[in-house]
């Protein structure tokens, strides 16, 4: 008799479904205070709607940010296959390591 998979948990199965904006909007409440990849600063989560991710960074989280939900939406296929990938501020300067990352986010 053939040995069956492990059945999935509920939580694995609506992670499965659920979008990435889905996710966000889930797991991360507006005014959230997160710190960023390199764990020195810290970025507070203004708002999320259909259109974007609102943040607001710098000095008393004066400067706000909008990244759009395709953006977001776009993470898993640019990271498939990919193992690990370097993140991180570019203070400005333009910066495109790989040339598949989305030109409109």
């Amino acid at each position: 008799m053939p040995s069956q998979p492990p059945a999935q948990t509920f939580q694995q199965r609506k992670r499965v479904t659920m979008s990435v904006m889905d996710m966000i909007r889930q797991q991360i409440k507006p005014d959230a205070v997160l710190l960023t990849p390199s764990g020195r600063s810290k970025f507070k989560v203004q708002s999320h709607s259909s259109q974007d991710v609102r943040l607001r960074v710098g000095k008393d989280y004066r400067w706000p940010i909008g990244i759009p939900c395709q953006c977001w939406e776009g993470i898993p296929q640019f990271l498939r296959g990919k193992g690990w990938v370097l993140i991180g501020a570019t203070r400005g300067r333009p910066w495109h390591p790989n040339q598949d990352l989305p030109t409109d986010c």
